[in-house]
């Protein structure tokens, strides 16, 4: 094929120009798809340190009472609800992330205050109770 001002063309160049502009349509969606995220804040109080603010993501660790920023993502999905699992070493909570309270990308959760919980302790032996008659050891002297 010949066109004005000397371009020629094979007979191919317009299937191969159709198969190139196909290929728009499928990588578009690929390209424009994003990941959106909110910010989450609260002041956490604890006795106990580090404590580990897992989130399905990533993790934060903090040190010190305080502000702590997680970014969770935004998952169009009705049965996804994001939780904090905050663990320190004897202590452990958790705390549900309710995604219609975001403005402008962030959601402030209310304080979390770690201290007053109960610590997890192992049992005295004043805890356990002594083991029934029956199974004691017998004295066959």
């Amino acid at each position: 094929m010949e066109f004005p001002f000397g371009v020629k063309l094979r007979t191919n160049s317009p299937a191969l120009a159709f198969v190139a502009l196909g290929f728009v349509p499928l990588i578009y969606p690929i390209w424009n798809l994003t990941t959106g995220y909110v910010r989450v804040e609260q002041e956490l109080r604890s006795n106990d340190y580090p404590v580990t603010v897992y989130v399905g993501v990533g993790t934060e660790l903090s040190y010190r009472d305080g502000k702590v920023v997680v970014l969770i993502p935004l998952i169009q999905n009705p049965d996804y609800k994001p939780q904090l699992i905050y663990r320190g070493s004897s202590v452990v909570d958790k705390v549900d992330v309710d995604l219609t309270h975001q403005k402008h990308g962030l959601v402030v959760l209310d304080p979390e205050d770690l201290q007053n919980m109960r610590r997890a302790r192992t049992p005295r032996s004043s805890d356990v109770s002594p083991p029934p008659e029956r199974f004691k050891e017998r004295n066959t002297e």
